[in-house]
């Protein structure tokens, strides 16, 4: 059994990763928890005690910890030591899953630095919680690692001073990196640590979120005058195409329309700045919910836009037997398709996609101008 930090014995209970998530899948780790078990291990061979076949890592909660297993350490022959952890993601379709999270520990200076290994990317673009230049290992794993660390130095005072390089690598990181946004948004050269929680909810709402938070700061970095919202990937081909915009100033959104939107007025006022321009690209299927106030259009929480869009043909004018021949439909292609491409129906589009830019801009304070572009 492995030594506790006086700071943290006897205060917190395991997290069980057998019990499943709510949604009935299984549990996994971040991989900022494998990089922090790794250092740990890593940590321990330099000072000379035994590594064990699993370390505990405490969770950023503050209430529990997970034990990791360490699937190998070896003393390298610059002085700097080295531990690897194999990711287990539990059920999220997670590329990092079974990679190999290599730690190499190097003792030099003070205080604790980090660099990118192969496999973990680099920061090129602003936008990010650190400048230009630094490894794509993100806030809460840094100081995962620190803390673990610190807390294990505890027992060494007269070590209490000595400054640790920590470098943090992903076998074949950057091959996998190219089925990830890492490119687009500006991390070149492999992937990113990543984890807020320290645990891997599979296909969880807080992933979804925390990525949209991070487009957005990167879509509104350098002064952006204008950046799209789209649900989804042929929103974003054809904002790219249509509007000609860099493609990391398109906000992939999924079904979460007002989170989106909150983040970015959000965003502008912390740094209290107007953005020019917001376009919002779609299929009316999705953006056309927001006629009726709904703002996330997941199926499984808001009805179909149809009725909405009839309400609105109705008062537009549009003929009775036209909306005749849509009162059965069941998709809101299906009414694209009852309406054809005729100079009526081309205007009443137009008046949607209007409708929705008066709700949009009506919630947001921190835009001079909204604009919806509809395609089907």
């Amino acid at each position: 059994m492995e030594p506790e930090s006086p700071r943290t014995a006897h205060k917190r209970i395991e997290f069980d990763l057998s019990i499943p998530a709510l949604n009935g899948l299984r549990r996994g780790l971040t991989t900022g928890t494998c990089a922090t078990a790794a250092t740990q291990a890593a940590l321990r061979l330099w000072l000379g005690e035994p590594v064990p076949q699993e370390v505990k890592v405490d969770l950023p909660e503050g209430h529990y910890f997970v034990r990791v297993p360490i699937e190998r350490v070896q003393q390298l022959a610059d002085g700097c030591t080295e531990a690897s952890v194999i990711k287990d993601a539990g059920d999220d379709p997670d590329v990092t899953h079974g990679s190999r999270v290599r730690v190499q520990l190097k003792a030099e200076g003070t205080g604790i630095h980090f660099s990118a290994g192969r496999g973990v990317g680099t920061i090129t673009k602003r936008g990010f919680s650190f400048p230009i230049g630094e490894p794509a290992i993100n806030p809460v794993p840094r100081q995962m690692m620190i803390q673990t660390i610190l807390e294990t130095m505890e027992a060494y005072p007269q070590h209490r001073l000595q400054g640790f390089t920590v470098m943090v690598g992903i076998d074949e990181g950057e091959q996998l990196a190219a089925k990830t946004y890492n490119p687009r948004l500006g991390i070149v050269g492999g992937l990113s640590v990543l984890g807020t929680k320290g645990i891997v909810e599979p296909k969880s709402l807080a992933s979804w979120l925390a990525s949209i938070e991070l487009y957005v700061r990167i879509a509104l970095a350098d002064d952006a005058k204008a950046i799209v919202l789209a649900p989804g990937n042929i929103g974003q081909l054809v904002a790219e195409q249509q509007l000609e915009l860099n493609p990391e100033r398109v906000v992939p959104m999924a079904n979460f329309i007002g989170f989106a939107l909150n983040t970015v007025d959000h965003e502008l006022g912390n740094h209290h700045r107007k953005l020019e321009k917001l376009w919002l690209v779609g299929h009316p299927g999705k953006l056309a919910k927001i006629l009726e106030n709904h703002w996330d259009t997941h199926s499984g929480v808001s009805p179909v836009a149809m009725q909405g869009i009839l309400e609105l043909a109705k008062a537009f004018g549009m003929k009775p037997s036209l909306l005749e021949k849509c009162k059965d439909a069941t998709t809101v292609e299906a009414i694209i398709q009852q309406f054809g491409n005729t100079p009526e129906s081309s205007q009443f589009w137009q008046l949607v996609e209007q409708r929705i830019t008066e709700k949009v801009h009506s919630r947001l304070q921190h835009l001079l101008e909204v604009q919806t572009l509809l395609f089907d």
